[in-house]
């Protein structure tokens, strides 16, 4: 009892929580941007080959923007189409064909990024072909000399930039064929791009024929395009209208290929009343006899049913009224204002009811949030935008005054249209916004709205269509995080198609690469676009994760009927990558045996030893129990994880995009609980046992259950032998644990009440076995036993409290031998040691029920953790922090009662031998050495630095706060504060 340890230091040293983050941190780190290291070139001279491609380009440059930098330069007369026939001519080839790709033509960014893009989606399918560039330094073009008068009337572009590509030395092509590129304005063939298309062949057909002396190379007109579903509503239009050139001998043997324009079938076929096409492609098979149209992409409505179905995995069924849905887009385009009706269309299709769909509610805004213009900003020798402009930039985004060209206010007020319109949602009881969705065609103005409204609504699911890189940047991924895509095609096809080309950077790319691959390919007359849908052209949908678009499809079984193209070696059942097997392969079931297998024999084993040797297994032998409790249900999870299938939740550990690691951590968490609620419960007892010593005399039998009255003895005192009999009659383990559970029931109805008003926190599953393995894990294997941990030491801390203020209110009658030992010990007479022994036991007993507040902060720590975003889209509400706070109140509460009461005995302690030193001082000398004795046992008193008496620093109360913001408390705080801004 008279041991005092020297204490370690005031403050933790959290040393590993700096380790468990550096490893975090390796895990989680982006990143670094990548350096080059080639040399400035200020500028060049007009460059002069003597070729007709005269214009200095690489291959991966914007043809537009290279034509127009050379005719800045130099000025020229000789690209005219008379001359690009002249070539065709003298080509020594068997067949030229022309490849006509139509590509966006605006002067804007996104204009100019689609460009470049689409030409090196084109390019790289014609290395994949193994096409080569003819001239890999320059392109060429031609002018249509739009002053003329023909020209004027035709209205084709007046700039056509084209490049050649001719066989490679490995080509397998049996027919000598050469390849001319034509870049062509989509912007320019509208309204009218069927009879500009025709105008454009015939102009080429007939200078051809006028240079031609004698039999030329055969000539092939096929068609990219058109770029976006504008022009292919005026396609469908035009040929309706009838218009001289829609039909007619100058589109004889064109064919199109249509790998961008994306808009539902149905949306553009209703306004025909009188089309019994069920699809684009019958129409134009129907109405132009002398055009054969191929989509080679999948309409929109294909995306939409599929994110309706997506959406019903994740809790926020648009079939269901009380999830509302928000869908936000740009009214200024076709696409923009198509894709939410084709989207409502895809939830009447699906309804039973087929009634009015009120549920989902139109957002809109105009292109071009940023405001920035052609010309507006400077880039600087790497391409990125110069500082002055950042700095600018950054000034604009800050003040987002209602003024000017930029609309970021705007978003603003739109995030609290949104608000407001989801509070009166919730007035009225028809539940909440559960789904956001970002339709435009801008991926730069998905961003901005997406910065706008994901901190706002954190418990939505947001998902758009058309997968892009630039939603997967690590600096776009605070508001892109767990974005749900539904798009036609990933950024790269099956490896035997891709042919080792990079993945590209948006799904577009692909969709040209493919469609290039299509048009050139010998088997496309045996190819259909309903085979293309049946087989290959079926809806992907990716999230966004920590390392890019983690892919959510559904494994595509084989099939006996596949698609064949010259470029493959052999039929492939997908021409996306087929996602991994997600059943556990032999290995892995062996593993998972043989863990289960070492477990239980070194259980077994671990047993036998402990028994055999008679060693005591109190603490060691349950810790093995927890610990064979915990493999098994890790084992158990781990197999769970694996049945549920491809439509179920990712597994995906360290994306941040499933909540597998999250459920470990609860499971993990519960387990925690149980132990530390029974390494507690063992520490009491052993302490009781050591204190009963102090209590009960040896020759005292056991005290009965009978009554709870401690008796009274001599003077007042209380009978130890008495009051630890009423002490253990109130700690009994079922009496405790009837209090335990009775307050625990009343808490866990007053937090559900909590967060009830406030909200529930998001679950962000996908499939209802993920959706049920979180509730049980959370509720049976994580609440339920930290709500016993904390209650269990609420009731352990008052049961203790009770113990020290009747020790220390009542005068004790301990025991003779405890008093004698203490007499001898400090050489005083017996009579004056009850008080010291009174601090003494409460110091004793405090330790060990003080120490118990480690045990519910720990176990917070670990449930903070895995609710953090590092492992998926978990947010906190205001209710969940209020009951996060409430149960760290509770223990916080145990320590601040029990300091209190063991302060007030030593404080009574103190007063009750002041006064008896002071008598002894009034008996004159002979009691002058009693007196100093006295006065040595308060200073002792006084100095005790054990359990409750520990200094401010060292209390296990201030230790364990430490701990907690050291590590995953302040992840907490930080994840708040960035939720509530």
């Amino acid at each position: 009892m008279d041991n005092q340890q020297r204490q370690g230091p005031g403050l933790p040293i959290s040393g590993g929580a700096v380790v468990i983050a550096l490893i975090l941190g390796s895990l989680f780190v982006q990143q670094l941007a990548f350096k080059g290291s080639r040399p400035w070139v200020p500028g060049h001279g007009i460059n002069t080959s003597a070729s007709l491609e005269d214009v200095q380009a690489r291959l991966w440059e914007d043809p537009f923007a290279a034509v127009r930098r050379h005719r800045t330069d130099a000025k020229g007369g000789r690209h005219k189409i008379e001359s690009l026939a002249e070539q065709i001519v003298r080509k020594k080839t068997d067949e030229v064909t022309v490849l006509g790709v139509m590509v966006f033509g605006g002067p804007y960014a996104k204009d100019a990024e689609r460009r470049i893009r689409s030409r090196h989606a084109t390019l790289s399918a014609l290395g994949a072909l193994d096409y080569v560039p003819d001239n890999a330094e320059h392109l060429g073009y031609i002018k249509t000399d739009r002053d003329k008068g023909n020209a004027t009337e035709e209205g084709l572009p007046e700039i056509v930039p084209y490049e050649w590509f001719v066989p490679g030395f490995e080509s397998k092509h049996k027919l000598k064929r050469t390849i001319l590129v034509l870049w062509l304005d989509d912007d320019a063939f509208y309204p009218t791009p069927l009879t500009k298309i025709g105008k454009l062949k015939s102009r080429l057909q007939g200078e051809v024929k006028k240079s031609d002396k004698s039999e030329g190379p055969k000539i092939k007109f096929k068609i990219l395009g058109p770029a976006g579903s504008t022009n292919l509503h005026a396609m469908m239009d035009e040929v309706l209208s009838e218009q001289p050139g829609n039909g007619g001998e100058t589109l004889k043997g064109v064919r199109i290929f249509s790998p961008s324009a994306t808009a539902e079938d149905k949306l553009l076929l209703e306004k025909y009343d009188h089309c019994n096409s069920s699809n684009v492609t019958d129409f134009f098979k129907d109405k132009v006899k002398s055009v054969t149209f191929l989509r080679t992409i999948g309409d929109d409505s294909v995306l939409t049913d599929a994110l309706v179905d997506e959406l019903a995995r994740r809790g926020a069924d648009p079939l269901d009224p009380d999830n509302h849905i928000a869908l936000i887009s740009e009214w200024d385009t076709f696409y923009g204002r198509a894709l939410p009706r084709t989207f409502i269309r895809s939830v009447k299709d699906k309804s039973v009811k087929k009634e009015k769909i009120e549920w989902i509610h139109r957002f809109s805004y105009l292109r071009g949030i940023d405001g920035q213009l052609p010309g507006g900003l400077h880039t600087d020798t790497s391409g990125s935008v110069s500082s002055e402009n950042k700095n600018r930039d950054k000034e604009t985004k800050a003040l987002e005054r209602p003024e000017g060209q930029g609309k970021f206010e705007y978003q603003r007020r739109l995030a609290a249209t949104m608000e407001h319109c989801e509070e009166e949602i919730k007035r009225e009881g028809k539940g909440r916004i559960k789904a956001i969705g970002v339709l435009g065609s801008d991926v730069y103005d998905k961003l901005l709205v997406l910065q706008a409204l994901r901190d706002r609504f954190p418990g939505a699911v947001f998902f758009t269509t058309d997968l892009d890189a630039s939603l997967l940047h690590p600096e776009e991924f605070k508001w892109t995080h767990n974005l749900v895509i539904a798009s036609n095609f990933g950024l790269e096809l099956h490896p035997e198609l891709q042919k080792g080309v990079p993945p590209f950077r948006d799904n577009y790319q692909t969709s040209l690469f493919f469609s290039t691959i299509i048009a050139l390919d010998g088997n496309q007359t045996r190819i259909r676009e309903g085979i293309l849908k049946e087989k290959w052209l079926q809806p992907r949908i990716f999230e966004v994760s920590r390392s890019g678009a983690f892919d959510l499809n559904i494994n595509q079984k084989n099939d006996a009927k596949k698609i064949r193209l010259d470029i493959l070696s052999n039929y492939l059942p997908s021409i996306h990558p087929l996602r991994p097997d997600l059943s556990p392969g032999t290995e892995t079931r062996w593993a998972i045996a043989s863990a289960l297998l070492l477990a239980v024999v070194f259980f077994s084993l671990y047993t036998w030893h402990f028994r055999y040797l008679r060693v005591e297994t109190s603490t060691r032998l349950p810790a093995l129990y927890f610990s064979a409790f915990a493999v098994f249900g890790a084992c158990v999870l781990t197999v769970t994880m694996y049945m549920q299938g491809y439509d179920g939740e990712p597994i995906a550990l360290f994306e941040g995009i499933s909540l597998w690691p999250t459920e470990f951590l609860r499971f993990f968490s519960g387990v925690l609980s149980l132990y530390f609620l029974y390494v507690g419960y063992r520490k009491i007892q052993d302490s009781d046992k050591t204190l009963s010593r102090f209590f009960v005399p040896k020759q005292t039998p056991s005290p009965g259950k009978r009554s709870l009255a401690e008796r009274r003895v001599g003077n007042g005192r209380v009978d130890t032998v008495s009051l630890w009999k009423t002490y253990s009659q109130k700690s009994d383990p079922r009496r405790r644990f009837t209090r335990m559970i009775l307050l625990g029931i009343v808490y866990f109805a007053f937090c559900g009440s909590i967060i009830h008003i406030f909200g529930r926190p998001f679950i962000p599953y996908r499939g209802d076995i993920s959706l049920w393995v979180d509730r049980i894990v959370l509720f049976v294997f994580s609440v339920l036993p930290l709500i016993m941990l904390i209650f269990w030491i609420v009731d352990a801390t008052k049961l203790s409290v009770w113990l020290i203020s009747r020790i220390s209110e009542e005068k004790t009658a301990w025991p003779e031998s405890p008093t004698r030992c203490f007499g001898r010990a400090l050489n005083i007479d017996p009579h004056y040691v009850n008080d010291c022994i009174d601090i003494r036991v409460i110091a004793k007993h405090s330790e060990v029920v003080g120490r118990l507040i480690y045990y519910p902060f720990l176990v917070f720590i670990v449930m903070l953790v895995s609710r953090s975003s590092c492992f998926d889209n978990w947010d906190m509400p205001l209710g969940l922090l209020i009951v996060i706070l409430l149960g760290m109140a509770y223990a916080v509460y145990c320590a601040v009662i029990l300091r209190r009461s063991a302060e007030k005995a030593r404080r009574m302690a103190v007063e009750r031998l002041w006064v008896k030193q002071v008598h002894a001082k009034g008996q004159g000398d002979g009691a002058k050495h009693m007196a100093e004795q006295i006065g040595l046992m308060i200073e002792s008193i006084r100095s005790i630095r054990q359990g409750a008496f520990l200094p401010f620093f060292q209390q296990p109360l201030v230790q364990a706060l430490a701990l907690f913001f050291g590590s995953g408390g302040s992840l907490l705080l930080l994840e708040y504060v960035s939720w509530m801004k």
